[in-house]
């Protein structure tokens, strides 16, 4: 799916000092703060989930005469690692995989939409007293 777009925010932040009182001892600071001052709205993330349902591909799937209680996994996660199961990546989708029982799979309407955005603009205003 690649990389999300180039992610920049400009915040602001202004802070203003009064002092009074006998010997100007006393301080008030008004403070402002504003993130995101453009209010850009880019797209932090995709919806990642491909097939409608959580559906796998077993081990007998890759290879029928794979004997769990006599075989170990290594000729199989070989055959995973030099992508020799496109074939059974193809028949996820249509349902032609034993363990999906022939029910097809199809793949979600939003796989691969934006599904998070940078946060909208934020004000804040702040008032200290210091004595």
């Amino acid at each position: 799916m690649g990389r999300t777009p180039a992610f920049t925010q400009t915040d602001l932040s202004l802070t203003h000092h009064v002092r009074f009182g006998p010997e100007r001892r006393y301080e008030l600071a008004f403070d402002l703060n504003v993130l995101n001052v453009f209010n850009q709205n880019t797209v932090t993330s995709f919806f990642t989930t491909r097939y409608r349902t959580t559906n796998t591909i077993g081990a007998t799937d890759i290879d029928p005469a794979y004997n769990q209680a006599t075989q170990t996994l290594i000729p199989i996660l070989n055959r995973i690692l030099t992508g020799q199961i496109g074939t059974q990546l193809t028949q996820l989708e249509s349902g032609g995989l034993p363990s999906l029982t022939g029910r097809p799979n199809p793949i979600r309407a939003d796989y691969g939409l934006p599904s998070g955005y940078q946060g909208a603009r934020n004000v804040r205003f702040g008032v200290r007293f210091r004595f």
